[in-house]
């Protein structure tokens, strides 16, 4: 159902139990989120390559040595095993990155990039400026500030509500 339609068919407030008008935080969020990922996967669509894999490249581009344990991963990328399983398979047949096992325990397995992720990281770096710019070139640099910060209280808030 479409925004309009919803409009028009919306019931009284006070009946409202799953109250997704646009004026709420969290669903101005997830559109923002949903958005941005829209986007970054249209731009990256020539690269052959998804918003997901980019940022498993960011994330091994500022690792030292340039490598994480899938453990770290599924972490950092808030997705299940299988999930991370399927980015590094498709990145591993783009020669992006690779799967060792670690030395210190055999029983995990790391993903390092490769010269050629890291050389695409480095590529990629001026289309995430360039989105960075877009999302802020209507705020000035003093509502900037505040809106980084109010963004900062909202994550802290949703992670130790998660944590109670």
């Amino acid at each position: 159902m479409s925004e309009k339609a919803f409009e028009e068919n919306e019931a009284d407030e006070s009946r409202l139990c799953c109250d997704i008008r646009e004026n709420h935080i969290g669903r101005l969020m997830k559109m923002i989120s949903d958005a941005m990922e829209k986007r970054a996967n249209n731009d990256l669509r020539k690269e052959n390559l998804t918003f997901m894999q980019m940022v498993l490249l960011c994330i091994l581009y500022n690792q030292k040595d340039y490598k994480a344990s899938f453990k770290d991963l599924e972490k950092w990328l808030g997705v299940a095993q299988s999930t991370v399983n399927g980015i590094i398979a498709r990145m591993r047949s783009k020669e992006l990155i690779e799967v060792r096992v670690s030395s210190t325990d055999k029983r995990v397995k790391v993903a390092v990039l490769k010269e050629e992720g890291r050389k695409k990281c480095i590529e990629l770096e001026e289309s995430r400026r360039k989105s960075e710019e877009m999302l802020s070139k209507n705020l000035s640099d003093e509502e900037k500030e505040v809106f980084v910060s109010l963004l900062k209280k909202v994550l802290a808030a949703v992670e130790n509500n998660e944590n109670d």
